[in-house]
C-alpha cells in the first residue's frame, strides 16, 4: 500500500508527472511549450559539482 500512496497518493510521483506525460499526446505538441529550464539549471549545476 505504501508504494501506491507514493506513486498516486498526494502528491504523488506519477500523479505530478501526468499532466506533462498526457501533453506529449496532444496534437499541437511542441516540447518548447513546456517550461523546464529551472530544471536544466538545476541538473547542470549538479553536473558541474560532480565533475
Amino acid at each position: 500500500m505504501g508504494g501506491l500512496n507514493f506513486l498516486w497518493g498526494k502528491p504523488g510521483i506519477l500523479r505530478q508527472c501526468l499532466p506533462d506525460f498526457l501533453a506529449y499526446f496532444r496534437k499541437d505538441f511542441h516540447p518548447w511549450q513546456q517550461d523546464n529550464r529551472a530544471l536544466l539549471g538545476k541538473n547542470l549545476q549538479e553536473l558541474d559539482v560532480a565533475a
